[in-house]
């Protein structure tokens, strides 16, 4: 984010940070995931990306409101957290599919970062391994579950 009024400023009509698109992706397939309008979740990423990822930037000052129309009034509050799988992780060497993580708690692997490496969306085929950093989306208890189950402890 630093980088992006420097690289303004020497000269650079525009300026795509990769952590927000990155962000985008994983909002647009929350939505489409609860049903939301193709035409919908557009207009949302428009909006952000018109803003200059403002509504994504932490600490910015007041930030514009996205406004949410449409199906999104009856979407539960949902929450994103990110759940590293440590050495004991009863998962670890699991596929998603394995894990059962949608049936038995209702949460959902958005994301894991391995490493360096990022991958939106696993496939049911993907295998998890210690050090992975998943992003989990779903309720609060949905999320205190699949914490549970994934890394085999409380959460913090």
């Amino acid at each position: 984010m630093i980088e992006i009024p420097e690289l303004t400023r020497l000269g650079a009509n525009v300026v795509i940070p990769e952590e927000f698109e990155t962000s985008i992706e994983i909002f647009a397939r929350v939505l489409a995931h609860y049903n939301v309008p193709r035409d919908e979740i557009e207009r949302l990423v428009s909006e952000i990306r018109a803003s200059h990822y403002q509504a994504l930037r932490p600490g910015g000052g007041a930030r514009p409101r996205l406004t949410l129309t449409g199906t999104l009034g009856a979407m539960p509050q949902m929450h994103v957290e990110r759940v590293v799988l440590g050495e004991e992780a009863p998962v670890a060497g699991q596929t998603v599919a394995d894990t059962a993580l949608r049936s038995k708690t209702g949460a959902l692997i958005l994301a894991v970062r391995r490493g360096e490496s990022d991958l939106a969306t696993p496939g049911p085929d993907f295998r998890l391994a210690a050090g992975d950093v998943l992003v989990v989306v779903g309720q609060p208890q949905q999320i205190k579950s699949a914490h549970q189950l994934l890394t085999g402890a409380e959460p913090v």
